[in-house]
Protein backbone atom coordinates (compact mmCIF):
# COMPACT_ATOMS: atom_id res chain seq x y z
CA UNK A 1 0.00 0.00 0.00
CA UNK A 2 1.33 3.44 -0.95
CA UNK A 3 0.72 6.87 0.52
CA UNK A 4 0.24 10.17 -1.44
CA UNK A 5 4.01 10.50 -2.07
CA UNK A 6 4.14 7.12 -3.76
CA UNK A 7 6.11 5.47 -0.95
CA UNK A 8 5.05 2.08 0.42
CA UNK A 9 3.72 2.21 3.95
CA UNK A 10 3.92 -0.59 6.47
CA UNK A 11 1.73 -1.39 9.46
CA UNK A 12 3.09 -2.78 12.66
CA UNK A 13 2.39 -6.50 13.06
CA UNK A 14 0.71 -7.58 16.28
CA UNK A 15 -0.13 -10.89 17.88
CA UNK A 16 -3.16 -9.68 19.75
CA UNK A 17 -5.71 -9.82 16.95
CA UNK A 18 -8.33 -12.52 16.58
CA UNK A 19 -7.16 -15.84 15.17
CA UNK A 20 -9.43 -15.45 12.12
CA UNK A 21 -7.72 -12.21 11.01
CA UNK A 22 -4.29 -13.59 11.78
CA UNK A 23 -4.91 -16.61 9.56
CA UNK A 24 -6.09 -14.28 6.76
CA UNK A 25 -3.03 -12.08 7.40
CA UNK A 26 -5.09 -8.92 7.64
CA UNK A 27 -5.04 -6.22 10.27
CA UNK A 28 -7.55 -6.76 13.07
CA UNK A 29 -9.10 -3.84 14.89
CA UNK A 30 -9.17 -6.09 17.97
CA UNK A 31 -12.79 -5.40 18.79
CA UNK A 32 -14.22 -8.05 21.14
CA UNK A 33 -16.23 -10.22 20.88
CA UNK A 34 -16.41 -9.66 17.05
CA UNK A 35 -13.94 -7.52 15.13
CA UNK A 36 -14.94 -5.34 12.15
CA UNK A 37 -13.41 -7.65 9.54
CA UNK A 38 -15.24 -10.76 10.83
CA UNK A 39 -18.48 -8.79 11.20
CA UNK A 40 -18.23 -7.50 7.59
CA UNK A 41 -17.57 -11.00 6.19
CA UNK A 42 -20.08 -12.71 8.56
CA UNK A 43 -17.50 -15.25 9.74
CA UNK A 44 -16.78 -16.55 13.21
CA UNK A 45 -14.44 -14.31 15.17
CA UNK A 46 -12.12 -16.69 17.03
CA UNK A 47 -10.87 -15.32 20.35
CA UNK A 48 -9.87 -18.69 21.85
CA UNK A 49 -6.51 -17.14 22.69
CA UNK A 50 -8.35 -14.56 24.82
CA UNK A 51 -9.43 -11.01 23.94
CA UNK A 52 -6.81 -8.26 24.01
CA UNK A 53 -6.12 -6.58 27.34
CA UNK A 54 -5.51 -2.85 27.03
CA UNK A 55 -2.12 -1.73 28.27
CA UNK A 56 -3.61 1.22 30.16
CA UNK A 57 -7.10 2.48 30.86
CA UNK A 58 -8.35 5.50 28.90
CA UNK A 59 -7.59 8.87 30.48
CA UNK A 60 -11.18 10.12 30.32
CA UNK A 61 -13.56 7.18 30.10
CA UNK A 62 -17.08 7.96 29.05
CA UNK A 63 -19.57 7.84 31.96
CA UNK A 64 -21.78 5.53 29.92
CA UNK A 65 -18.92 3.13 29.15
CA UNK A 66 -18.83 -0.04 31.32
CA UNK A 67 -15.58 -1.99 31.57
CA UNK A 68 -16.21 -5.58 30.44
CA UNK A 69 -14.19 -8.40 32.00
CA UNK A 70 -12.89 -11.05 29.61
CA UNK A 71 -15.13 -14.09 29.39
CA UNK A 72 -13.61 -17.10 31.13
CA UNK A 73 -13.95 -20.58 29.66
CA UNK A 74 -16.54 -22.71 31.49
CA UNK A 75 -15.22 -24.86 34.36
CA UNK A 76 -15.87 -28.57 34.65
CA UNK A 77 -17.01 -28.16 38.28
CA UNK A 78 -19.27 -25.49 39.70
CA UNK A 79 -18.05 -23.41 42.62
CA UNK A 80 -20.12 -25.26 45.22
CA UNK A 81 -18.71 -28.62 44.11
CA UNK A 82 -15.16 -27.29 44.27
CA UNK A 83 -15.83 -25.93 47.76
CA UNK A 84 -17.18 -29.30 48.86
CA UNK A 85 -14.20 -31.18 47.41
CA UNK A 86 -11.80 -28.78 49.10
CA UNK A 87 -13.61 -29.27 52.39
CA UNK A 88 -13.21 -33.06 52.20
CA UNK A 89 -9.47 -32.71 51.88
CA UNK A 90 -9.23 -30.45 54.92
CA UNK A 91 -11.70 -31.43 57.65
CA UNK A 92 -14.39 -33.91 56.60
CA UNK A 93 -12.82 -37.03 58.08
CA UNK A 94 -9.89 -35.70 60.06
CA UNK A 95 -11.91 -35.00 63.21
CA UNK A 96 -11.50 -37.43 66.05
CA UNK A 97 -8.47 -39.23 64.63
CA UNK A 98 -5.13 -38.45 66.22
CA UNK A 99 -3.35 -40.92 63.99
CA UNK A 100 -1.03 -39.97 61.14
CA UNK A 101 -1.83 -43.09 59.09
CA UNK A 102 -5.56 -42.40 59.19
CA UNK A 103 -4.96 -38.73 58.41
CA UNK A 104 -2.89 -39.73 55.38
CA UNK A 105 -5.50 -42.29 54.31
CA UNK A 106 -8.40 -39.84 54.18
CA UNK A 107 -6.50 -36.78 53.01
CA UNK A 108 -4.37 -38.39 50.31
CA UNK A 109 -5.07 -42.07 49.63
CA UNK A 110 -8.83 -41.83 49.14
CA UNK A 111 -8.76 -38.90 46.66
CA UNK A 112 -5.87 -40.58 44.82
CA UNK A 113 -7.87 -43.80 44.52
CA UNK A 114 -10.83 -41.91 43.10
CA UNK A 115 -8.84 -40.06 40.45
CA UNK A 116 -6.38 -42.84 39.57
CA UNK A 117 -9.14 -45.38 38.93
CA UNK A 118 -11.58 -42.76 37.56
CA UNK A 119 -14.11 -44.17 40.05
CA UNK A 120 -16.94 -41.67 39.85
CA UNK A 121 -18.85 -43.48 42.62
CA UNK A 122 -15.99 -42.91 45.07
CA UNK A 123 -15.74 -39.24 44.11
CA UNK A 124 -19.50 -38.82 44.60
CA UNK A 125 -19.27 -40.59 47.98
CA UNK A 126 -16.49 -38.20 49.03
CA UNK A 127 -18.51 -35.18 47.91
CA UNK A 128 -21.65 -36.44 49.65
CA UNK A 129 -19.97 -36.82 53.04
CA UNK A 130 -18.13 -33.52 52.71
CA UNK A 131 -21.38 -31.72 51.81
CA UNK A 132 -23.10 -33.11 54.90
CA UNK A 133 -20.13 -31.97 56.97
CA UNK A 134 -20.51 -28.44 55.59
CA UNK A 135 -24.24 -28.56 56.38
CA UNK A 136 -23.40 -29.39 60.00
CA UNK A 137 -20.76 -26.67 60.13
CA UNK A 138 -23.14 -23.98 58.81
CA UNK A 139 -26.22 -25.03 60.79
CA UNK A 140 -28.54 -23.21 61.36
CA UNK A 141 -27.54 -20.62 58.72
CA UNK A 142 -28.90 -20.35 55.17
CA UNK A 143 -26.36 -22.49 53.24
CA UNK A 144 -27.46 -25.65 55.09
CA UNK A 145 -30.15 -26.53 52.53
CA UNK A 146 -27.71 -26.08 49.66
CA UNK A 147 -25.21 -28.49 51.18
CA UNK A 148 -27.88 -30.99 52.26
CA UNK A 149 -29.26 -31.09 48.72
CA UNK A 150 -25.76 -31.52 47.30
CA UNK A 151 -25.05 -34.31 49.79
CA UNK A 152 -28.23 -36.16 48.87
CA UNK A 153 -27.59 -35.77 45.12
CA UNK A 154 -24.03 -37.09 45.34
CA UNK A 155 -25.17 -39.94 47.60
CA UNK A 156 -27.71 -41.13 45.04
CA UNK A 157 -25.19 -40.85 42.20
CA UNK A 158 -22.65 -42.91 44.13
CA UNK A 159 -25.29 -45.49 45.04
CA UNK A 160 -26.53 -45.81 41.45
CA UNK A 161 -23.00 -46.26 40.12
CA UNK A 162 -22.18 -48.91 42.73
CA UNK A 163 -25.28 -50.89 41.84
CA UNK A 164 -24.08 -51.05 38.24
CA UNK A 165 -20.78 -52.73 39.23
CA UNK A 166 -22.00 -54.84 42.14
CA UNK A 167 -20.67 -58.14 40.74
CA UNK A 168 -17.27 -56.89 39.63
CA UNK A 169 -14.24 -57.75 41.79
CA UNK A 170 -12.41 -54.89 43.47
CA UNK A 171 -8.69 -55.50 43.99
CA UNK A 172 -7.75 -51.97 45.08
CA UNK A 173 -10.42 -51.42 47.73
CA UNK A 174 -12.12 -48.59 45.87
CA UNK A 175 -15.65 -49.99 46.32
CA UNK A 176 -14.89 -50.87 49.95
CA UNK A 177 -13.89 -47.26 50.57
CA UNK A 178 -16.98 -45.93 48.80
CA UNK A 179 -19.25 -48.11 50.94
CA UNK A 180 -17.59 -46.92 54.14
CA UNK A 181 -18.13 -43.32 53.08
CA UNK A 182 -21.78 -43.98 52.23
CA UNK A 183 -22.30 -45.64 55.60
CA UNK A 184 -20.97 -42.49 57.25
CA UNK A 185 -23.25 -40.41 55.00
CA UNK A 186 -26.18 -42.49 56.20
CA UNK A 187 -25.26 -41.76 59.81
CA UNK A 188 -24.61 -38.08 59.16
CA UNK A 189 -27.77 -37.31 57.20
CA UNK A 190 -30.59 -39.66 58.12
CA UNK A 191 -33.07 -39.44 60.95
CA UNK A 192 -33.52 -43.20 60.51
CA UNK A 193 -29.95 -44.57 60.31
CA UNK A 194 -31.27 -48.11 60.74
CA UNK A 195 -33.39 -47.84 57.58
CA UNK A 196 -33.95 -51.34 56.20
CA UNK A 197 -33.84 -50.05 52.62
CA UNK A 198 -30.32 -48.73 53.12
CA UNK A 199 -29.21 -51.75 55.12
CA UNK A 200 -30.35 -53.96 52.23
CA UNK A 201 -28.31 -51.87 49.80
CA UNK A 202 -25.10 -52.12 51.85
CA UNK A 203 -25.63 -55.81 52.52
CA UNK A 204 -26.64 -56.76 48.98
CA UNK A 205 -23.77 -55.04 47.22
CA UNK A 206 -20.95 -55.43 49.71
CA UNK A 207 -20.69 -59.19 49.46
CA UNK A 208 -18.74 -60.26 52.53
CA UNK A 209 -17.54 -63.53 51.00
CA UNK A 210 -16.08 -61.72 47.99
CA UNK A 211 -14.28 -59.19 50.16
CA UNK A 212 -12.94 -61.87 52.48
CA UNK A 213 -11.37 -63.58 49.46
CA UNK A 214 -9.59 -60.32 48.68
CA UNK A 215 -8.63 -59.59 52.27
CA UNK A 216 -4.91 -60.30 51.81
CA UNK A 217 -4.89 -58.11 48.71
CA UNK A 218 -6.47 -55.24 50.64
CA UNK A 219 -4.01 -55.60 53.51
CA UNK A 220 -1.09 -55.03 51.14
CA UNK A 221 -2.80 -52.43 48.94
CA UNK A 222 -3.65 -48.71 49.12
CA UNK A 223 -6.17 -49.04 51.96
CA UNK A 224 -3.90 -51.18 54.16
CA UNK A 225 -3.14 -48.38 56.67
CA UNK A 226 -6.82 -47.81 57.32
CA UNK A 227 -7.55 -51.51 57.74
CA UNK A 228 -4.52 -52.20 59.93
CA UNK A 229 -5.51 -49.41 62.31
CA UNK A 230 -8.93 -50.97 62.88
CA UNK A 231 -7.56 -54.53 63.01
CA UNK A 232 -5.17 -53.43 65.77
CA UNK A 233 -8.04 -51.69 67.56
CA UNK A 234 -10.17 -54.85 67.36
CA UNK A 235 -7.32 -57.08 68.58
CA UNK A 236 -6.66 -54.75 71.50
CA UNK A 237 -10.33 -54.80 72.51
CA UNK A 238 -10.55 -58.58 72.19
CA UNK A 239 -7.36 -59.21 74.16
CA UNK A 240 -8.38 -56.83 76.93
CA UNK A 241 -11.80 -58.47 77.13
CA UNK A 242 -10.25 -61.91 77.52
CA UNK A 243 -8.05 -60.57 80.33
CA UNK A 244 -10.86 -58.67 82.01
CA UNK A 245 -9.26 -55.29 81.29
CA UNK A 246 -12.11 -53.65 79.40
CA UNK A 247 -13.06 -50.40 81.10
CA UNK A 248 -16.82 -50.93 81.10
CA UNK A 249 -19.38 -49.54 83.47
CA UNK A 250 -19.55 -52.20 86.23
CA UNK A 251 -23.35 -52.45 86.13
CA UNK A 252 -23.65 -52.18 82.34
CA UNK A 253 -22.71 -55.60 81.06
CA UNK A 254 -23.65 -57.57 78.02
CA UNK A 255 -27.02 -59.23 78.81
CA UNK A 256 -26.79 -62.98 79.31
CA UNK A 257 -30.37 -63.31 78.06
CA UNK A 258 -29.31 -61.86 74.73
CA UNK A 259 -26.42 -64.34 74.50
CA UNK A 260 -28.87 -67.24 74.67
CA UNK A 261 -31.60 -65.77 72.48
CA UNK A 262 -30.64 -68.14 69.65
CA UNK A 263 -31.31 -71.23 71.78
CA UNK A 264 -34.67 -72.98 71.81
CA UNK A 265 -34.08 -73.72 75.49
CA UNK A 266 -33.54 -70.06 76.44
CA UNK A 267 -37.14 -69.49 77.46
CA UNK A 268 -37.59 -66.81 74.77
CA UNK A 269 -40.91 -66.79 72.91
CA UNK A 270 -41.27 -68.46 69.49
CA UNK A 271 -38.77 -71.19 70.37
CA UNK A 272 -39.73 -73.26 67.32
CA UNK A 273 -38.07 -70.65 65.08
CA UNK A 274 -34.59 -71.53 66.35
CA UNK A 275 -35.04 -75.31 66.39
CA UNK A 276 -33.48 -75.20 62.94
CA UNK A 277 -29.69 -75.06 63.59
CA UNK A 278 -29.06 -72.85 60.55
CA UNK A 279 -31.55 -70.26 61.80
CA UNK A 280 -30.08 -70.40 65.31
CA UNK A 281 -26.64 -69.76 63.83
CA UNK A 282 -27.89 -66.60 62.10
CA UNK A 283 -28.95 -65.13 65.44
CA UNK A 284 -25.88 -66.39 67.31
CA UNK A 285 -23.58 -64.71 64.79
CA UNK A 286 -25.50 -61.43 64.99
CA UNK A 287 -25.19 -61.37 68.79
CA UNK A 288 -21.52 -62.37 68.63
CA UNK A 289 -20.74 -59.39 66.44
CA UNK A 290 -22.83 -57.16 68.69
CA UNK A 291 -20.38 -57.91 71.51
CA UNK A 292 -17.60 -56.21 69.58
CA UNK A 293 -19.84 -53.18 69.15
CA UNK A 294 -20.59 -53.23 72.90
CA UNK A 295 -16.90 -53.49 73.86
CA UNK A 296 -15.83 -50.74 71.48
CA UNK A 297 -18.58 -48.42 72.75
CA UNK A 298 -16.67 -47.93 76.02
CA UNK A 299 -13.41 -46.93 74.35
CA UNK A 300 -12.94 -43.25 73.33
CA UNK A 301 -11.56 -43.21 69.81
CA UNK A 302 -13.26 -46.49 68.85
CA UNK A 303 -16.57 -44.90 67.79
CA UNK A 304 -16.00 -45.80 64.14
CA UNK A 305 -15.58 -49.50 64.97
CA UNK A 306 -18.41 -49.48 67.52
CA UNK A 307 -20.97 -47.94 65.21
CA UNK A 308 -20.10 -49.38 61.82
CA UNK A 309 -18.73 -52.88 62.47
CA UNK A 310 -22.00 -54.50 63.55
CA UNK A 311 -24.18 -52.26 61.38
CA UNK A 312 -22.38 -53.52 58.28
CA UNK A 313 -21.59 -57.09 59.39
CA UNK A 314 -25.12 -58.44 59.76
CA UNK A 315 -25.71 -61.19 57.24
CA UNK A 316 -28.15 -61.22 54.37
CA UNK A 317 -30.21 -63.87 56.20
CA UNK A 318 -30.42 -61.67 59.29
CA UNK A 319 -31.52 -58.72 57.14
CA UNK A 320 -34.25 -60.92 55.64
CA UNK A 321 -35.54 -61.56 59.16
CA UNK A 322 -35.48 -57.85 59.93
CA UNK A 323 -37.54 -57.21 56.80
CA UNK A 324 -39.96 -59.94 57.87
CA UNK A 325 -40.12 -58.29 61.33
CA UNK A 326 -39.13 -61.46 63.17
CA UNK A 327 -39.14 -60.51 66.88
CA UNK A 328 -35.71 -62.00 67.63
CA UNK A 329 -34.08 -59.97 64.88
CA UNK A 330 -35.89 -56.80 65.96
CA UNK A 331 -34.82 -57.28 69.60
CA UNK A 332 -31.16 -57.69 68.60
CA UNK A 333 -31.37 -54.58 66.40
CA UNK A 334 -32.93 -52.65 69.29
CA UNK A 335 -29.98 -53.57 71.50
CA UNK A 336 -27.64 -52.13 68.87
CA UNK A 337 -29.58 -48.85 68.99
CA UNK A 338 -29.42 -48.89 72.81
CA UNK A 339 -25.64 -49.31 72.71
CA UNK A 340 -25.36 -46.39 70.29
CA UNK A 341 -27.60 -44.25 72.48
CA UNK A 342 -25.49 -44.92 75.56
CA UNK A 343 -22.25 -44.25 73.67
CA UNK A 344 -23.60 -40.95 72.30
CA UNK A 345 -23.59 -39.50 75.83
CA UNK A 346 -19.95 -38.51 75.33
CA UNK A 347 -18.40 -36.34 72.61
CA UNK A 348 -18.94 -38.07 69.28
CA UNK A 349 -17.56 -37.64 65.76
CA UNK A 350 -19.61 -35.13 63.78
CA UNK A 351 -21.29 -37.83 61.66
CA UNK A 352 -22.67 -39.74 64.65
CA UNK A 353 -26.47 -39.41 65.21
CA UNK A 354 -27.66 -38.03 68.53
CA UNK A 355 -29.02 -40.02 71.47
CA UNK A 356 -32.54 -38.92 70.61
CA UNK A 357 -32.20 -40.31 67.09
CA UNK A 358 -31.08 -43.70 68.41
CA UNK A 359 -33.86 -43.81 70.98
CA UNK A 360 -36.38 -43.01 68.27
CA UNK A 361 -34.93 -45.81 66.14
CA UNK A 362 -35.26 -48.26 69.00
CA UNK A 363 -38.92 -47.37 69.45
CA UNK A 364 -39.56 -47.64 65.72
CA UNK A 365 -37.92 -51.06 65.52
CA UNK A 366 -39.86 -52.47 68.48
CA UNK A 367 -43.28 -51.07 67.57
CA UNK A 368 -44.58 -54.51 66.46
CA UNK A 369 -42.73 -56.63 69.04
CA UNK A 370 -45.10 -58.20 71.57
CA UNK A 371 -45.03 -57.65 75.31
CA UNK A 372 -43.86 -61.23 75.90
CA UNK A 373 -40.40 -60.14 74.71
CA UNK A 374 -40.08 -57.50 77.46
CA UNK A 375 -37.37 -59.33 79.51
CA UNK A 376 -35.16 -59.39 76.40
CA UNK A 377 -35.58 -55.70 75.52
CA UNK A 378 -33.24 -52.80 76.29
CA UNK A 379 -35.22 -50.82 78.86
CA UNK A 380 -33.83 -47.33 79.15
CA UNK A 381 -37.27 -45.71 78.68
CA UNK A 382 -39.17 -47.65 81.36
CA UNK A 383 -41.40 -45.44 83.57
CA UNK A 384 -39.67 -44.20 86.71
CA UNK A 385 -42.07 -46.01 89.01
CA UNK A 386 -41.03 -49.33 87.42
CA UNK A 387 -37.29 -48.78 87.61
CA UNK A 388 -36.30 -49.91 91.10
CA UNK A 389 -33.13 -51.98 90.85
CA UNK A 390 -32.52 -50.94 87.25
CA UNK A 391 -29.25 -49.50 86.03
CA UNK A 392 -29.78 -46.08 84.41
CA UNK A 393 -26.65 -45.55 82.36
CA UNK A 394 -28.56 -44.51 79.29
CA UNK A 395 -28.28 -47.92 77.69
CA UNK A 396 -29.85 -51.29 78.47
CA UNK A 397 -31.62 -51.37 81.81
CA UNK A 398 -30.65 -54.50 83.71
CA UNK A 399 -32.73 -55.71 86.65
CA UNK A 400 -31.32 -57.89 89.38
CA UNK A 401 -32.94 -61.20 88.26
CA UNK A 402 -31.31 -60.90 84.82
CA UNK A 403 -27.96 -62.68 84.76
CA UNK A 404 -25.19 -60.89 82.93
CA UNK A 405 -21.96 -62.03 81.41
CA UNK A 406 -18.91 -60.29 82.87
CA UNK A 407 -16.16 -59.14 80.49
CA UNK A 408 -13.89 -62.00 81.53
CA UNK A 409 -16.51 -64.51 80.33
CA UNK A 410 -17.13 -62.87 76.98
CA UNK A 411 -16.24 -64.92 73.95
CA UNK A 412 -14.70 -62.66 71.33
CA UNK A 413 -13.26 -65.24 68.96
CA UNK A 414 -14.80 -63.72 65.87
CA UNK A 415 -12.83 -64.04 62.65
CA UNK A 416 -10.94 -60.76 62.22
CA UNK A 417 -11.29 -60.73 58.45
CA UNK A 418 -15.06 -60.94 58.77
CA UNK A 419 -15.21 -58.09 61.25
CA UNK A 420 -13.18 -55.62 59.21
CA UNK A 421 -14.12 -56.73 55.72
CA UNK A 422 -17.71 -56.22 56.76
CA UNK A 423 -17.01 -52.49 56.99
CA UNK A 424 -17.53 -52.40 53.24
Amino acid sequence: MKDNTGKRTYHKKTKTGCITCRKRKVKCDETSPTCANCARLSVACDWSNGPPIPSSPPDNPSPSHETQLPKLPPTLLDWTTMEILHNFNIVALNEGYNNSDLFQHWQSTVPSLAFASQASFLLHAMLSLSAYHLARAHSPSNPVLKYDLAGAAHYEQARAALLMIRNEPDTTGVTVTAHILLLLCNFASSSTPFSLERIQFYNFHARQILHRKLWRVYMSGPISRFLRFHVDKHLSLSNNAERGRVHCAPTYEFPALLESIHLASSGAPASTEVEDPSVAEIYRTAVEHLKLCWLASFQPGAEFLASLAWFSSITEEFVDRLVAEQPRAMVIAAHYCAIMSRMAKRVMPWWMPSRDVWRSERERILVNVGWEWTPWLPGYDLPREDTEGIDWLGGMALTQPYHTATPSHITTGVDISLDLSCLC
